[in-house]
């Protein structure tokens, strides 16, 4: 995410400078909750990943004894 600086207009009103905070937060806010999002799906499919193998060692496992 990039910084944006705020207009010479924005600085002098602070209803503009608390929307333009307000709209940052926000984005900021969306990007975290994707982050998360895409954070749970990778470990969802690392412990199924996890599972996979393990069930399919243990037949290679038994053979070998």
């Amino acid at each position: 995410m990039q910084s944006v600086p705020l207009s010479n207009n924005q600085e002098g009103n602070p209803d503009c400078r608390d929307d333009a905070l307000q709209t940052r937060t926000n984005e900021v806010t969306d990007a975290l909750r994707r982050t998360t999002q895409t954070m749970q799906t990778e470990l969802e499919r690392s412990v199924l990943s996890v599972q996979m193998l393990g069930q399919s060692s243990v037949p290679s496992l038994l053979r070998l004894q």
